[in-house]
């Protein structure tokens, strides 16, 4: 009876950790917040990866080709916000419609995910969560720049073992484009240089279009990311070997409680 009532626990138990991995969200995977930065170590090359999240700027918004701007020859200024008059086609000229590459849409909640190695920028990667998964707008690399449309995964919010998605960019310059797919492989725990945490290993699959004679660089090219709980990236190989274990997590939140718990420090100071 004893040795039943305790299977049943068991087995209740087991169904609570299923249930509770199968509902984690992106963001609890990852935490967004402007500041927050991860260092990553090789432990065979003593190489440092850093990933860091800022603010999002306005990305390679495209400049219309404009004439000079020289009032004192009897022109008139050209307003940069004004866009030029269409030719009516009714009278023998074709419209005058200029080219424009449409730029990338830049979500208010949107932030930069950098990452550098050694301090030499890698990628730039535009990013905004949106109903419970982590999107991607712009991926900047050292040899182009490819612009995805609005609900291209970076990371699910469904995160249980088996599940996959993918992302394609639009296609930008001269048509080379990138896509990229992700599986949810297994949870497990993985012991790294920051300690011990119960992560999913991912495993990414990147794959250039249309790109002519440019191929993927195995340095920079990852292979699988473990994500931890409430951490993010734990772990990142790549397709070269090299593996980059997480050696600390640099907390925006702990900065600012820090910086709050001097300054008020300060100030009871001052008052005395």
């Amino acid at each position: 009876m004893c040795q039943l009532k305790w299977s049943i626990q068991y087995a209740l138990m087991v169904l609570f950790a299923i249930f509770s991995y199968s509902n984690l969200k992106a963001h609890q995977y990852f935490p967004l917040l402007v500041g927050n930065e991860w260092v990553y170590e090789n432990k065979k090359t003593g190489q440092k990866l850093e990933l860091k999240l800022v603010n999002l700027p306005d990305v390679d918004r495209p400049q219309v080709d404009q004439r000079p701007n020289n009032p004192n020859q009897g022109q008139r200024p050209n307003m940069p916000n004004q866009r030029p008059k269409p030719n009516p086609p009714n009278q023998g000229q074709r419209p005058n419609n200029p080219k424009q590459i449409q730029p990338p849409m830049l979500p208010n909640n949107g932030l930069l995910l950098e990452a550098r190695l050694s301090q030499k920028l890698l990628t730039s990667r535009a990013i905004y969560m949106e109903s419970g998964s982590l999107n991607q707008i712009f991926l900047r690399t050292s040899q182009n720049n490819f612009i995805f449309g609005l609900d291209q995964l970076f990371l699910s919010s469904r995160l249980t073992v088996g599940s996959q998605w993918s992302a394609k960019s639009q296609g930008r310059n001269r048509g080379c484009s990138l896509e990229t797919k992700w599986k949810v492989e297994v949870i497990e725990t993985v012991q790294v240089a920051a300690g011990k945490f119960r992560s999913l290993r991912i495993k990414e699959e990147d794959k250039l279009l249309n790109c002519q004679q440019q191929k993927l660089n195995p340095k920079n090219t990852i292979q699988h990311i473990w994500y931890a709980s409430q951490l993010g990236p734990i772990k990142i190989t790549f397709l070269d070997g090299q593996i980059y274990e997480l050696a600390e997590f640099k907390s925006a939140l702990a900065v600012k409680a820090s910086a709050y718990k001097l300054t008020t420090s300060w100030a009871k100071l001052k008052r005395q």
